[in-house]
């Protein structure tokens, strides 16, 4: 089966060379049990590892079924052990967050054994080396005679040609140790079994052949027991690792070592988080920084929207509009947002209590009908306003109405907000309606047609129907039949027949109706079927922006003065916005980081680990599928538990709530990229690195960690 021609092994360190083994010629067939001894240095456990393809030689020829290996790749090597070799190392090489059962399962798995049979083969063996009772101990917690017990276990559960054995009753009692070498004896008729011991006594009585070195030669090579020698093994055909098992050994990765597993979510969900605090704080601060109190001149809550065609608004598209995510209401009738427009000197703008949450509310409530409002907080300070004072708001008519604070904001928006059903009291509503149009009172008076234009009515009970009182600056006082005209700006009218009363006024110019004129009127120009422009109210300019832009602009006009109007920045502006982009910067750097340096020293633990699962057979591109797939799985659950940590913050953690609404979709695309980069390329780069040394290597380098 395998046959060295002047093999010799060379160890270099600094400027030092030492002999590990030098000019061995041996040939090893099916049925041999050699029992290998010598001196401590002599150079046993170098053959053995030479035998297994667990080190490399410098000189010389290795065969395998007459093949020269000498230009074999690592991918060969490994899968020369996965299918020809089971070692037993001397100081265990086990998983010692597996069990045992999973131990022994593991080299069934990468050997390609029959899925439906591993268990059992696996069961079977395990009950041979007295471990049924441990089955499923963590390596970690077994003694180390069980442990080699395990690793015996593992070698010997491979339906593999070869069993090397690196002093495996180094660690046994007596008993134990007899019993393993009668093992290793009996499964020695159709295998070739190579062990290295210090204690030639204990194989004498079963081992058919004596090697023993000296200095890294062969010295002595005798046969000692009769016994009929197979014909050689046939080449063993390669099988490849499913990927159902690759996951099934990714999954059992990650919840073999629970507490390194959440280590890693915990360190997921903390960094994914601040970096989307840090980001969305940014855009707060940044957002904050453009709607100081000196720079308001259009209110951030309110887009019109008018059809490009100039035609009312169906209810199909006030419903899109209201689905929106950032529409948080629709006022159905432009006119009403404008119907108070200032208090003394100051401007105000009139918004829908919908704009606001409740970490919005600093004193006070929310206003629980028509008659309530509630103040921004500069407002509060210019009127210098308590809760439960009457506010008194007049239209451009100086109409007065009045109205109870019953809260304020900490918003900066020069803003009152109102009850929802203001917005849609038909009498507000045409108030509104009548402070955006004219109206128009056709006369005639000697012959001569006048125009006389009104903008403030007063509603009169003691009228008769149909009938006006309206004030005119010329003579022509007395009582005629004449028209009341409305007309707005979307070639909307309204012409009624009506009976005048004039009186003439050299200053006054308002008009008193009838109360069934008035609800005519009001019946009219109230109507949904004259909905040309309307109102979508959002919380902030933020949420203004992005509606905006989802909005189709080839068919509908939009207008946003929050976006139009020319913002004057403070250097103080300047600088904090410049500050804030430096800080996530230099924050982010300093967290990737770290985040590189706790995974690099997170997968260097699973050196060893590593190594092993090379000794067994696990080819490079094998490990970097699991590690892909471990990873992977690592990032998926994490995800979901910084979703859920997201969402609970959220609902109850209103700061949170306030930095986190500024996160896109590719804000978070970009975050869990740069992460998922992070977490995957460092372990398979890793990976990539222990291939580029032998498996003796890595695991001597990861026992001086």
């Amino acid at each position: 089966m395998i046959k060295l021609e002047q093999v010799s092994k060379y160890y270099k360190s600094n400027a030092l060379v030492a002999v590990g083994m030098r000019k061995v010629n041996l040939e090893f067939k099916i049925g041999e049990f050699v029992a290998i001894t010598g001196e401590s240095g002599s150079g046993k456990s170098t053959l053995l590892n030479i035998l297994s393809g667990l080190d490399t030689f410098e000189e010389g020829e290795f065969f395998l079924f007459n093949e020269p290996t000498s230009h074999y790749t690592i991918a060969q090597w490994e899968a020369y052990r996965a299918a020809y070799v089971g070692f037993v190392f001397q100081n265990y090489n086990i998983i010692e967050s597996y069990t045992v059962l999973q131990n022994v399962l593991m080299s069934l798995e990468f050997q390609g054994y029959e899925e439906d049979k591993r268990k059992e083969r696996a069961l079977e063996i395990i009950d041979r080396v007295g471990l049924s009772h441990r089955i499923h101990h963590k390596a970690s917690k077994l003694s180390g005679g069980e442990k080699q017990r395990t690793v015996i276990a593992r070698a010997l559960a491979k339906d593999c040609p070869a069993i090397l054995c690196d002093e495996p009753t180094g660690n046994l009692d007596s008993k134990t140790g007899e019993e393993i070498i009668k093992l290793l004896h009996e499964i020695s008729t159709d295998k070739l079994v190579v062990m290295v011991t210090h204690h030639f006594a204990e194989v004498e009585k079963y081992a058919t052949r004596r090697i023993k070195m000296s200095d890294g030669e062969v010295i002595e090579d005798i046969k000692l027991l009769p016994k009929e020698i197979k014909s050689e093994a046939k080449p063993v055909e390669q099988k490849r690792i499913d990927f159902k098992t690759t996951t099934g050994i990714a999954i059992r990765n990650l919840f073999a070592a629970p507490k390194k597993f959440i280590f890693m979510l915990l360190l997921q969900v903390i960094f994914v988080f601040l970096a989307f605090m840090i980001y969305g704080t940014t855009n707060s601060l940044f957002h904050q920084n453009s709607l100081l109190p000196d720079s308001i001149e259009a209110s951030e809550h309110q887009l019109i929207i008018q059809r490009l065609d100039q035609k009312a608004l169906t209810d199909e598209e006030i419903l899109m509009f209201k689905n929106n995510r950032y529409v948080k209401e629709v006022n159905e009738y432009e006119t009403i947002t404008s119907l108070f427009v200032s208090i003394g000197r100051t401007r105000i703008f009139t918004e829908r209590t919908a704009v606001l949450k409740e970490s919005d509310i600093l004193e006070g409530r929310f206003p629980e009908n028509i008659n309530e409002v509630i103040i921004s907080e500069d407002l509060e300070i210019y009127l210098n306003a308590e809760i439960g004072q009457t506010l008194t708001l007049r239209t451009i008519g100086f109409e007065p109405f009045q109205f109870t604070l019953v809260g304020i904001s900490s918003r900066v928006s020069k803003s009152v907000y109102f009850h929802d059903d203001f917005f849609v009291n038909p009498d507000f509503v045409f108030k509104s309606i009548v402070n955006k149009v004219t109206m128009q009172l056709l006369d005639t008076f000697e012959s001569e047609e006048r125009v006389n234009l009104y903008r403030n009515y007063i509603v009169d009970s003691n009228l008769d129907s149909g009938n006006i009182v309206a004030y005119i600056n010329y003579p022509g006082m007395g009582s005629r039949a004449t028209i009341l005209k409305m007309v707005t700006g979307y070639e909307q009218e309204k012409e009624i027949n009506v009976t005048a009363s004039f009186i003439f006024s050299e200053s006054s110019m308002d008009i008193f109706l009838s109360e069934d004129l008035y609800e005519q009127m009001v019946e009219e120009f109230t109507s949904l079927d004259h909905r040309y422009r309307i109102v979508l109210n959002v919380y902030d300019r933020y949420d203004g922006t992005r509606l905006k832009n989802s909005i189709d602009q080839s068919q509908y006009i939009v207008y946003y003065e929050a976006l139009t109007q020319n913002q004057d920045y403070s250097s103080f502006g300047y600088v904090l916005t410049v500050g804030s982009y430096l800080m996530i910067f230099f924050v982010g750097l300093l967290m990737l980081m770290l985040l590189r340096v706790v995974f690099k020293n997170m997968v260097a633990t699973r050196r060893k680990d590593f190594a092993i699962y090379r000794s067994i057979g696990a080819s490079k591109r094998f490990l970097g599928r699991l590690i892909f797939l471990e990873q992977s799985l690592q990032i998926i659950i994490g995800s979901i538990l910084t979703l859920l940590f997201g969402l609970i913050l959220v609902l109850f953690v209103p700061t949170v709530q306030n930095s986190l609404r500024y996160i896109e979709t590719i804000d978070i695309l970009i975050v869990f990229f740069v992460f998922s980069y992070m977490t995957i390329i460092t372990p398979i780069k890793f990976n990539q690195s222990i291939y580029e040394i032998s498996v003796i290597e890595t695991l001597s380098k990861s026992a001086e960690v």
